[in-house]
């Protein structure tokens, strides 16, 4: 334990606060031990000494020290702690207090490349969709306008998922999204009974972001990826009284060039918000492609955050009689582990 020096009845507190003096315009605290006798006086213009209260250990001390005369009756014990309070001066030992978003910790990660963090996202979108598409050629185009419980009426199965690696001041996104919607119907006609459409829809990117700046209060990312698009459809006729059925597929794939950057602003706290675009196609692939994501973020400790926003996506692509206008949009709920 680290007590005033003094009378007995001037020891410090438990919560580790020292007794300071003010002599020669510096900062004076004076430490002793009436067990082993002897004292130590700690003269510095920055005095930092920290004590853990549950054990009264001194865990680290920032100064310069000067001894005085020990107890001569126990001057070897204090001399034994006098120098192993020099070699922790000496050591000048950095105290770094834990914080949910440490700002030295990001400072670091800014500034140099350590070991690989990695992060996994599974998020439900309820998405509606809009637009024009031609996706069963030589059907012709036609205007589609579905909402979510529409699409849901239809929806056999999906799967979303974001992994994110990062590595210093790099970002490696890798982002999936498959859907299946069926739908059917039965024929008045006699020829055919039943009508019965299958689509499938399979979307991957990849994107490598750099960081550009950091503080206390914003990260700024910029980046570029390849989104990969992969439609397909197929269509069934039912049989009727000519005892014959229809069967059409057609499947369309592309890859898009995308430029993105990501914006992630600390609110206090565990509050965060986050703001991801990118536009791509040029061409390329597609005409034009862009997506749009906002998310408030709330992390519930250092592994799982939880997320919730809007998100948009459009792609404009023609081949041909194959048309695929459209842009997906909806409320977004996530959850993130990282490790």
């Amino acid at each position: 334990m680290v007590r005033g020096f003094g009378k007995k009845d001037d020891a410090i507190p438990h919560n580790g606060i020292a007794r300071e003096a003010s002599s020669r315009g510096l900062s004076e605290t004076v430490f002793a031990d009436p067990v082993v006798g002897g004292r130590a006086r700690l003269t510095t213009s920055t005095l930092t000494a920290i004590i853990l209260p549950a054990t009264n250990e001194l865990i680290a001390v920032t100064g310069h020290c000067r001894s005085f005369p020990p107890d001569r009756r126990k001057g070897s014990k204090v001399m034994k702690r006098l120098l192993a309070l020099v070699t922790i001066l000496g050591g000048v030992l950095p105290v770094q207090a834990a914080e949910p978003f440490p700002v030295a910790q990001r400072a670091a990660s800014f500034a140099t490349a350590g070991g690989p963090t990695f992060s996994f996202t599974g998020y439900g979108w309820a998405s509606a969709l809009h637009g024009r598409a031609s996706t069963l050629p030589p059907l012709p185009a036609a205007k589609v306008d579905l909402s979510f419980p529409d699409i849901l009426k239809d929806f056999n199965g999906g799967l979303m998922g974001v992994a994110e690696m990062r590595l210093g001041n790099w970002g490696f996104i890798a982002d999936a999204m498959f859907s299946q919607v069926t739908s059917g119907a039965a024929l008045p006609g006699p020829y055919f009974s039943s009508v019965k459409l299958r689509s499938q829809t399979l979307t991957l990117q990849a994107t490598a972001l750099y960081r550009l700046y950091s503080d206390a209060s914003f990260d700024f990312d910029l980046g570029a990826g390849l989104r990969f698009w992969n439609l397909d459809n197929r269509l069934k006729i039912g049989p009727g009284a000519l005892n014959f059925a229809i069967e059409h597929s057609e499947a369309e794939n592309w890859l898009d060039p995308v430029l993105a950057a990501r914006l992630i602003a600390r609110l206090g706290g565990p509050w965060s918000v986050t703001l991801i675009g990118d536009v791509g196609g040029f061409d390329v692939g597609s005409r034009l492609t862009w997506q749009a994501l906002g998310t408030v973020n709330y992390r519930w400790n250092e592994n799982w955050v939880f997320h919730a926003g809007y998100r948009a996506l459009h792609v404009d692509y023609s081949k041909g009689r194959f048309l695929y206008d459209t842009t997906m949009h909806g409320p977004i709920l996530a959850t993130t582990y990282r490790f």
